[in-house]
């Protein structure tokens, strides 16, 4: 069996797809990482797999190898991890999300207990995973305030849902018996904490999302501010 997922990767304003696959292979046992990850991405393999040791998902005493695609696209970030421990986990639970379902972008960091953190870029990947028709994205339940403004987007009659977790468990319960209880998606966030509850809003740009090395960084806000 193998195990396929998405995530999603930013460069500069560009977001591209990012294909994650997980099967067993043949040698000495342990987790390979391979598609030209940085060291940031290839430390979430071993955040993946402590988090998953937590929720009770034994790494068993076997090669897996899990492949980073398309291989030429630098793959930077701690979004990557969530995804990374989603394919292993499914591997090896051997969990068959079925071939008749659309796929889902899922960008969090992991901390070593399973919980899920928030990312930079969400809107981003949201935007790129609507774009390419997946069923939706899967982020930590703290990104779901960046996200709730594109719960109002029109999706032209495909459903396109926004799904936020705390916890790592909770995601592979979903996944196993498609739960709601433990989900809370964009536009329940957005009806309990709307904006005129007193939540600031931030008005202005947002550079967040643009990964740029610092000298191009501050080119492109002095730019943008007219300086």
């Amino acid at each position: 069996m193998q195990s396929q997922v998405y995530t999603a990767t930013n460069h500069a304003m560009v977001s591209s797809l990012i294909q994650i696959e997980s099967s067993f292979g043949r040698g000495f046992s342990g987790l390979q990482l391979i598609g030209n990850a940085s060291e940031i991405c290839r430390d979430g393999k071993e955040r993946a797999k402590s988090a998953l040791e937590a929720i009770g998902i034994t790494i068993p005493a076997k090669k897996i190898i899990t492949s980073l695609t398309p291989a030429e696209l630098k793959k930077d970030g701690s979004q990557f991890d969530l995804a990374l421990a989603i394919s292993i986990g499914q591997l090896i639970k051997q969990i068959n999300p079925g071939g008749g379902q659309r796929n889902w972008v899922y960008a969090a960091e992991l901390g070593l207990n399973g919980s899920l953190k928030p990312v930079r870029g969400v809107i981003s990947y949201a935007i790129t995973a609507l774009a390419h028709n997946f069923a939706g994205i899967v982020v930590a339940k703290q990104s779901l305030n960046e996200l709730k403004v594109l719960d109002c987007i029109p999706t032209k009659g495909t459903s396109f849902e926004i799904l936020g977790f705390d916890h790592l468990s909770h995601i592979f319960e979903w996944l196993e018996s498609r739960s709601n209880a433990i989900i809370m998606t964009a536009k329940q966030y957005r009806e309990l904490y709307p904006s005129n509850t007193g939540e600031s809003v931030t008005r202005s740009p947002n550079f967040n999302d643009m990964l740029l090395p610092e000298g191009q960084r501050r080119a492109a806000l002095c730019t943008a501010v007219g300086e």
